[in-house]
Order: C-alpha cells, then structure tokens, then sequence
C-alpha cells in the first residue's frame, strides 16, 4: 500500500513540474518511478511528450514505445508514437502505427489528422485528402486539416478544389490568415495576379507578417509595373527579416525601373553582401551601369554574374547588348555567338556581321535567320523589328516581325474603353509620348515644329521617359516648346495611361515606336482616342492600335 502512495505521490510531484515547465525535474522523477515501476506508461508516455518538446525525437521515440507496450490499448500512446516517428524523418514506419490508433479509436479526429500530414509527407495525397476529410467529419472546425487539404490538392494541380478548401476556412473563419495566404499562391500561379494580391494584403491587414506572402506581392507587384508599391511591400519585407538578399534584390529592380540608379545599385550591393554568389544582383548592377553610360563597369559585373553561373543567358544577352550600346560591335557579337542558336538574335547578329563587312556565311545565316522568324529566342521574346530593317527592304518580312513581336500585346479588360463619353476639350489635346526628349535626332528634328503650333486650336503635353539627358539649354528649350511636360519614368504604363485619359488626351503620338527604352504598351493599351506613329520607328509597327502614321515618300513609297 505505501508503495502504491509512493508511486502515485512520485508521479503527481512529476506532472506538476512538467506542467509549471521544471522539466528537468520532471524528467528526474519520472525515470526515478520507471526505475521502480518499468511498465508505468503514463510515465513513459509523458517522458516521450519532454523529448519531443525538444525536438529530441529519438528519445521521444523511445519513450512512446515502451508506453505502448505497456498499454496497448490507448489510441494516444500510438498516435504520438507515430507522430514522434514521422518528426524523426520515418514516416513510412510512423503509418502503422496511426492505423493503429485508428483502429483503436475511430472517432479520434487528431489521428486522422497525423496520419493526413504522413501521407502528405510521403506524397500520398489521395490518401492525405481521405484523412483530412474525415478529420473536419469529426470536427469542422480544424482549420488546419482544410488547409492541408488545400496543400494536397494545389500538389496534385487540382487548384480549384484547392481553393474550395481555403474558402471553407475563410467562410468559418474570415481571420484565419494562412488561409488567404495559400489561396494567394494558388491564385498567382494561375496567372490570376490581382486577386493574389488582395488575399495577400488581407493576410496583412490580419498582422501576419508571412515573409513568402511579401516577397510574392513585391515579385508581382514589378511585373505590373506598379513599383512604387512593391517598394513599399519590400520594405515591409525587409523589417521582417532582414538577413534575406531577396528582399534587397527586389528593392534594386524596383529603383532600376523607376530610373533611380544610385538607390538601385545600393540595394544590389545590399543582395550581394548577403550573398557573395547572387548572381542575379551582380547582373542587376551591371544593368545600372549599363543604363548611366559607364560601359567598364557593366562589363565587370555583367563577367562576376558570368563567373558565378556561365549558363546565366541573360546576363550574356544584357552583356552583348551594353557593348552594342557603347559602340563595341566587334565584343557585342562575340558574346551572342557564345549563346544557344535558340536564343540567338540572330537578325541583330547579321546586321552586326554587315557592319563589320564579314560576309562569311552570309546565305546561310540570312536562310537561318527566315526559317526561325517566327520562333521565339527566350522567355517569348521574338526577333526585334529595329533590326530587320537592316538585313531586308522586303515589307513582307518587316510586317510579319512586328506582328510576330506584338502578338502576345492584350489590353487588360479594365482598360477597354470606346472612348465615346469623354467630354470635349476646348483645344485638341496632342500628346508626344517619347524616350528621346534629349540629344537626339528625334528631338532635333521635331523641336522646332513642336513650338510653331497654333496654340489657339492645339494643346501640346510631351510625356517624357527614359534617360532625358539633355544639357540645362536643351532641356529648357524642349521644355519651353509643350504647354506641359511630363516625366513618366516614375510611372507604369498602366498608370501613364490612365494618366493620359484623365488629361483627356485627343491624339496621342507615338515618336519612339519599337527603339530603345520605348513604351510601346502605352499605346498598346490606348492612351488617346487617336493614335499616330511618327519619326522614331519609320517601319510598320504590326499593331491595330495605331491608327496612323505619318510619312512621306521615303517612308511610304509611292509603290
């Protein structure tokens, strides 16, 4: 009988320090009663329970084990056993032991659960769902067995019952933020953007600071064009963790697109410093040199990228390109050739052999260059119309490339518009949108006509993107020559667009076309009623949303 009080006095003291948090304690009296009592399961049961709590799972192991075998008729012992088994990495071996405990008590919603998340593990995901479906049977309320549910579903590409599973959760619970979390990512890879954005920002709001979650709005966010905001959400991203080079890289794409370089680059760095080996930064830097004309530095990081990762296509093409860009044919082509034939520019390779009066192979790269017309080079992009130009006269050609480079070209639906409400201006509204209001040919030719209109019937605004680097003279003579000018780089083409409309803009001029650091989406998605092309690209475009443009014989021959 003392005994008895003994052991049960033992085990109380030991319950209650596990319970208060003195484990060590705990763990002493504990094995102190297995040492007198080896078959106490309690004790085993709740010594596996510490170690597991440390993560010390071979122990936990241990312990659930000889708990079962001193009771093998509770469904708990084997059900923590095999979760202790499936934390441990073995969780084909942890299985049995759920189907144990299943069999021991039907109705435990939790064992259904574990045994959901090891067949998940192992990539049963049938059988997961099964397991999860009968969990939320026996309670409705576990919020994570839908979510795992959804998981399991987005593995197997059901995204739709995927997204049924997350919307349970949210129906039951409109806080649950992992839910919205995981409907977002389901949501961004079907391209449905926008609507992964909001469910991220719910989450947000919620006060869930989900690393992924900002990364992906920010990632998102710049292919929108919407960099203002993906600033803001990597700045977010970066109070969360500051030890993560992704956030950093983003920054310096976002400061890139808005052109402002110095912050770019230091954002870049900021990558690099966190990880040596990002290749993608050093890439990124060499870009911002590239774009501020410090041909020497681009070239060095754009070689560190090359360094790091020599299949890194990109890095090579940006590379070929900044060569081009500072006059260096000769390198320029050197380091396309070094690229897959698939993605090759090779109109531009050609041109460049032209240029260099090389006219080996030349049928042979001309018959190649036919033949792959209509195939894209990399990440969809096709041959660039700028260059067919200078390898064919043949109309043919030039109309079936700018159409081929504009296909993919859609202007989203709320965008679409006929324009037919809009009130009438006192005066027309002209509108020159253009990369090159600087020392440019471009500008050189049209500044002085731009200030002889007759500014009783005409309105002009110059929208102004790209470098803009003209001296302080030119500057205020291309200035002074529009009744407004206005910087777009800050913007995307969306919301230039938008900004054209709210002008109440009348004819929008397009003098860049298809050149360097054009914006042709502007036009693409409709800024004006009336559309013109003029000067910069003299070809044809390939759009239908250029209504005119204007030319001369030369342009448009007669014939």
């Amino acid at each position: 009988m003392s005994l008895n009080l003994n052991i049960e006095s033992t085990f109380g003291e030991a319950l209650h320090c596990q319970q208060i948090g003195q484990l060590d304690r705990a763990k002493e009296l504990y094995l102190k009663l297995l040492a007198s009592v080896p078959r106490h399961a309690e004790s085993s049961h709740n010594l596996g329970i510490i170690f597991a709590q440390s993560r010390n799972f071979e122990q936990a192991v241990k312990y659930f084990k000889l708990a079962t075998e001193a009771d093998p008729q509770s469904s708990h012992y084997f059900c923590n056993l095999g979760t202790a088994l499936n934390d441990l990495g073995q969780t084909i071996e942890s299985i049995q032991y759920f189907e144990k405990a299943k069999q021991l008590n039907p109705q435990g919603a939790d064992i259904y659960y574990n045994l959901g998340n090891a067949y998940q593990k192992i990539g049963e995901y049938a059988k997961s769902i099964e397991c999860y479906n009968q969990t939320v049977g026996l309670n409705p309320n576990w919020f994570e067995a839908y979510l795992n549910c959804g998981n399991s579903y987005d593995q197997m590409g059901d995204f739709a019952k995927a997204i049924e599973s997350y919307d349970t959760i949210i129906k039951i619970n409109p806080y649950y933020a992992a839910a919205y979390i995981n409907k977002g990512n389901i949501l961004n890879k079907l391209n449905r953007q926008d609507e992964a954005l909001q469910c991220y920002d719910v989450a947000q709001k919620l006060g869930v600071n989900n690393y992924e979650s900002y990364l992906i709005s920010a990632e998102i966010l710049i292919k929108k064009g919407e960099y203002k905001k993906s600033i803001e959400v990597c700045n977010n991203a970066v109070r969360i963790n500051p030890y993560d080079p992704r956030a950093y890289y983003f920054l310096g794409m976002n400061f890139f697109h808005i052109r402002d370089l110095n912050s770019s680059i230091e954002n870049f760095k900021k990558t690099i410093d966190i990880k040596p080996d990002y290749a993608d930064a050093y890439n990124g830097i060499a870009l911002c040199y590239s774009k501020a004309l410090h041909p020497k530095e681009a070239q060095e990081n754009f070689n560190k990228a090359l360094e790091i990762n020599p299949d890194f296509f990109i890095a090579r093409i940006n590379s070929a390109d900044a060569f081009y860009a500072a006059g260096d044919i000769v390198s320029a082509l050197a380091q396309f050739q070094k690229l897959n034939i698939e993605n090759q520019p090779l109109g531009l390779m050609q041109f460049f052999k032209q240029r260099l009066a090389d006219w080996t192979d030349y049928q042979k790269d001309y018959d190649t260059f036919i033949a792959s017309l209509d195939r894209p080079r990399f990440l969809g992009a096709m041959e660039d119309p700028w260059h067919i130009q200078r390898v064919t006269d043949s109309p043919e050609i030039a109309m079936r490339v700018a159409q081929n480079f504009n296909k993919n070209s859609q202007i989203p639906e709320f965008l679409k518009t006929d324009f037919k409400n809009r009130p009438r201006n006192k005066k027309i509204k002209v509108g020159y949108f253009s990369a090159d209001f600087r020392e440019h040919a471009v500008t050189h030719l049209t500044l002085e006509m731009f200030g002889l209109r007759d500014k009783s019937k005409f309105e002009t605004y110059a929208f102004g993107f790209g470098r803009q680097n003209a001296s302080p003279e030119l500057r205020a003579r291309i200035e002074k020559s529009f009744d407004h000018y206005i910087d777009i780089n800050p913007i995307n083409d969306i919301d230039a667009v938008k900004l054209a409309r709210e002008l109440n803009i009348d004819i929008a001029v397009d003098l860049s076309g298809i050149t360097s650091e054009a914006r042709p989406q502007i036009f693409t998605n409709r800024a004006a009623p009336i559309q013109i092309n003029y000067l910069g690209f003299t070809s044809t475009l390939g759009t239908t949303c250029h209504d005119y443009v204007i030319g001369d014989p030369t342009v448009i021959p007669v014939d």
